[in-house]
C-alpha cells in the first residue's frame, strides 16, 4: 500500500515561477486547523505559514514532558524557516500566532521567547545549569528550560555560524537532537545546560538564502535539521480584522486542558495500530526515494522521518491523545510533503556547480556583470580559466545566467546578466559600473 495525503488544496496559488503546491488539507486536522480556519480569512498570511509557527511554538510550550523512543529520543521541539520575498507577510503570520500563543500561556511569552541569536554560548547561557563562580559561589541557572527563539533575519545567524571557530552551528545541531547537555567548554567562560528544550521560527528570503547558505551548513545536517516553509501574500486586506483570543475558549480550553495534563507527569507517546502500520509503510517508501535523491537534495531531505515524527506526536497532543494515529500522521506528512517541495523549489535553480551558483547568486545581486569582473569578484585565486568556462556554460545551460558581447577596443566584451533581468540588458549595459564586491 502507498501512504498518500489528501491532494485537495487551499484556495490561493501564487505566481512564482516552480513555487510550491500548497499544503495537503489534511494538514489542518484538529484545534490546529480550526486555528488556522480562524484567522486565515482576515489575514494575507498563508495558512502554511500560520500552521507551521503555530505548531513549533506550542511545541515549545510543551517542553521535553512529552517524547517518542523510536530510533532515538523525540521531543517536540523543531526549527522553521519561512521561506519568501519582502512584504510576503512573514512577520504578519508570526505576529499572529504569537497573539494566540500569549493567551495560552502569558508566562512563557513573557520568559521563555527570545528574540534574535547571538552566539552559540548565548544559546547556552539562556538555558544554564547553576554553577559554583572562582570565587565558590553559586550563580543561578535558568529557572526554566525551555526556549523559542525567534530569528526574522536568518541570514544573520547564518553569516554568524559561518565565522571561524564559532560554535552557534554546533550548539544549534546539538539542540534539535535534543542533546542531554548542551555545553561551552571556553576557558574564560565554561557553561553548560542540562535538559534543554530549544525551537527556532526564523524567516528568510529566497534570495538571501542563496547567498549565506553555506555547502557546509547543508554537508553537515544544519540545514536539514529545519522545516523549509514557502509563503506568500495569499490575498490583499486592507482593515484585517483583529481576533480577540481571551473570548475563543472553544480553542483556549482544549488547549489549555492538554497543557495541564501534560504537566502532571512526562508521557511517552507510541502508535495506534492504524497509525503505526501506515508510519511503517510510509518509512519503507521514504528509504528507498531518499536512497534515489542526489546532490543538494538528498542532503536538505535526510532527516524528513523525524520532522514527520515530531510533529504527528505535536497533533496527537493538540487532540488530546494517548496515541499517534493515522490521522495525526498524514497531518504531519502534508506538513513535510510541503517541506520537500519548498526544498525544491529553493533549489530548483541549483547548477550542480559550486561555481556556477556563485555567479548565479552574484548575477541577482548586481544584475550584469562582465566576464573579467565575475573573474575578479566571484573567483578565487588559483581558479583556472577551465574552471571559470565550466561554471559559465553550467551557468548559462541551466537557464539561470545568459551572456552577451559588445565590441571592446581590442577584444570583444562578454556581459554575463541574471535571466530575469534579460529586457533590461541594453539599458545595464549603457549604464554599467563595475560591481561592489
Amino acid at each position: 500500500m502507498t501512504t498518500t495525503v489528501n491532494t485537495e488544496l487551499t484556495e490561493y496559488t501564487s505566481p512564482k515561477k516552480n513555487f510550491p503546491a500548497t499544503m495537503s488539507k489534511d494538514a489542518y486536522c484538529g484545534i490546529a486547523g480550526e486555528i488556522v480556519d480562524m484567522i486565515f480569512p482576515f489575514s494575507e498570511a498563508t495558512k502554511e505559514a500560520l500552521l507551521t509557527q503555530f505548531l513549533v511554538g506550542f511545541g515549545n510550550i510543551i517542553g521535553r514532558k512529552a517524547c517518542i523512543r523510536q530510533a532515538g529520543l523525540h521531543h517536540c521541539n523543531e526549527f522553521l524557516a519561512i521561506v519568501g520575498d519582502t512584504a510576503d507577510r512573514k512577520g504578519t503570520s508570526l505576529s499572529l500566532i504569537l497573539d494566540l500563543l500569549h493567551e495560552i500561556d502569558r508566562d512563557w511569552t513573557r520568559n521563555q521567547i527570545i528574540k534574535g541569536i547571538a552566539s552559540g554560548e548565548a544559546i547556552i547561557h539562556s538555558v544554564r545549569d547553576p554553577k559554583e563562580n572562582d570565587e565558590g559561589e553559586e550563580e543561578d541557572g535558568a529557572n526554566d528550560k525551555r526556549v523559542l527563539f525567534l530569528d526574522t533575519e536568518l541570514a544573520r545567524l547564518l553569516n554568524t555560524a559561518a565565522r571561524s571557530g564559532n560554535i552557534l552551528s554546533h550548539v544549534l545541531r546539538d539542540a534539535w537532537d535534543g542533546a542531554y547537555v548542551l555545553q561551552n567548554t571556553t576557558k574564560n567562560s565554561p557553561a553548560r545546560a542540562t535538559e534543554a528544550h530549544i525551537s527556532l521560527i526564523s524567516h528568510v528570503t529566497r534570495e538571501d538564502l542563496s547567498m549565506y547558505l553555506k555547502a557546509e551548513d547543508i554537508a553537515n545536517g544544519f540545514a536539514n535539521r529545519f522545516l523549509w516553509i514557502a509563503t506568500t501574500k495569499s490575498k490583499v486586506i486592507p482593515r484585517p480584522k483583529h481576533i480577540t483570543w481571551e473570548h475563543e475558549k472553544d480553542i483556549l480550553d482544549p488547549i489549555s486542558n492538554v497543557i495541564k495534563s501534560l504537566g502532571l507527569k512526562n508521557r511517552t507517546f507510541d502508535w495506534t495500530e492504524k497509525g503505526g502500520k501506515d508510519w511503517d509503510e510510509w518509512y519503507h517508501e521514504e528509504d528507498r526515494r531518499q536512497s534515489k535523491r542526489t546532490g543538494v537534495a538528498a542532503k536538505m531531505m535526510a532527516r524528513i522521518p523525524p520532522h514527520t515524527l515530531r510533529l504527528a506526536m505535536t497533533f496527537a497532543i493538540l487532540d488530546g491523545a494517548s496515541l499517534i494515529s493515522d490521522r495525526h500522521f498524514r497531518a504531519a506528512l502534508a506538513v513535510t510533503e510541503y517541506s520537500s517541495r519548498t526544498i525544491q523549489w529553493i533549489f530548483s535553480e541549483a547548477t550542480g556547480n559550486q561555481n556556477a551558483d556563485k555567479v548565479v547568486r552574484f548575477l541577482r545581486r548586481h544584475k550584469i556583470c562582465t566576464r573579467t569582473h565575475l573573474r575578479q569578484h566571484v573567483f578565487k585565486n588559483g581558479t583556472t580559466t577551465e574552471e571559470i568556462d565550466s561554471a559559465l556554460i553550467s551557468s548559462r545551460s541551466s537557464g539561470s545566467a545568459d551572456c552577451v558581447k559588445q565590441s571592446g577596443k581590442t577584444k570583444p566584451i562578454e556581459y554575463w546578466f541574471a535571466t530575469e533581468f534579460r529586457d533590461q540588458v541594453e539599458a545595464l549595459i549603457n549604464d554599467y559600473k563595475e560591481p561592489e564586491a
